[in-house]
């Protein structure tokens, strides 16, 4: 059994601490037990994640990393002044509540992932490589070791993978360790995205080669993740004719020959009538988390709502400025092929 509850559904809990002096301490927050937060899992049909926990309306471009063994997850909220990066665990069976990731907070950060072997931690960032000042114009690709003690200090990914006139952008670690990111690039004047990977060899990476996608420069594109291994890749375009929405998500299988098939609608089970995008796969590769501007379509009220609720509304998910994270089983994604 697991109690979620929701913000909206919030009760007020007291659980004993400090035993020895029989203090009492008031908890707000809902008692989350299980995998992914003890929410349940989902089908073939995207459904929102953790809502009002994980799922606040706050989110743009970068679903969340859970670890191998789902105890604790990494996402990033989005915004003014800048997108960060938080952070829950499972301690004694319970997840805690939400806080920032012990290494952001102070620059612009985005996606982040977990490194095959889970001794380092990945993550975009638009942070001095000294650590003080401002930050650069440009993304890294950025890194923190995994220690006893949490994390160790960031440092920026060298070359071959981060360039100075680039902006890198990561996406997706394979099981083997292979790294996967997208570089922005101007094509006829129209901004989009090359993907690149870089194979793990001797515990450094490679020369990055470049995705040889299917795609159309006409359309943005933005290569997202492989499955854990490699047989296929998320792809979200933005405007093709055949699509939902603004932004649709798409699958490529990868042949047995090196190649990359044609892209395939994930279909109405995923994608809806806004923006679909910003994915990624979970380690075991039975679920595909993404971010949706997605709502239910509500334009008007019945009655009138009162300026508190308007507001609550607004700030909640769904209806936030922002998106919510979503996500199906994979299952979906096999019987594509």
């Amino acid at each position: 059994m697991h109690p979620l509850k929701t913000l909206s559904g919030y009760l007020l809990m007291f659980a004993i601490t400090g035993v020895s002096f029989g203090q009492v301490e008031q908890i707000d927050f809902p008692i989350l037990e299980g995998p992914y937060l003890g929410q349940n899992p989902p089908g073939l049909q995207a459904e929102m994640f953790a809502p009002g926990i994980i799922s606040t309306g706050l989110h743009d471009d970068a679903g969340p990393a859970f670890n191998r063994s789902g105890t604790e997850i990494f996402f990033r909220i989005a915004g003014k002044p800048y997108g960060i990066i938080g952070n829950m665990k499972e301690i004694d069976g319970r997840w805690t509540k939400p806080d920032l990731a012990p290494f952001s907070g102070r620059y612009p950060d985005g996606f982040t992932v977990f490194s095959h072997d889970e001794k380092r931690i990945f993550f975009g960032s638009r942070r001095p490589a000294g650590g003080t000042g401002a930050p650069p114009e440009t993304n890294d690709i950025w890194a923190a070791d995994v220690t006893e003690n949490g994390y160790g200090i960031p440092y920026k990914l060298g070359p071959p993978i981060n360039t100075p006139e680039a902006d890198e952008y990561l996406t997706s670690i394979a099981a083997n360790g292979n790294l996967y990111f997208n570089k922005r690039v101007n094509i006829d004047g129209k901004m989009t995205f090359e993907t690149y990977f870089s194979e793990y060899i001797d515990n450094k990476y490679s020369a990055p080669q470049k995705v040889d996608l299917p795609l159309d420069p006409n359309f943005m594109s933005f290569g997202g993740s492989v499955d854990p291994d490699e047989k296929y890749m998320i792809v979200f375009v933005r405007g093709k004719d055949n699509g939902f929405g603004s932004d649709d998500l798409y699958v490529s299988f990868h042949h047995d020959d090196g190649s990359w098939g044609e892209l395939i609608n994930l279909g109405s089970e995923v994608n809806s009538p806004l923006s679909d995008a910003w994915n990624c796969i979970t380690p075991d590769g039975k679920y595909l988390f993404f971010v949706s501007w997605r709502y239910d379509g509500e334009s008007y009220s019945e009655t009138t709502p009162t300026y508190d609720e308007i507001i609550a509304k607004k700030k909640g998910h769904t209806y936030g400025w922002g998106a919510d994270i979503y996500w199906v089983s994979t299952e979906l994604i096999e019987k594509l092929k």
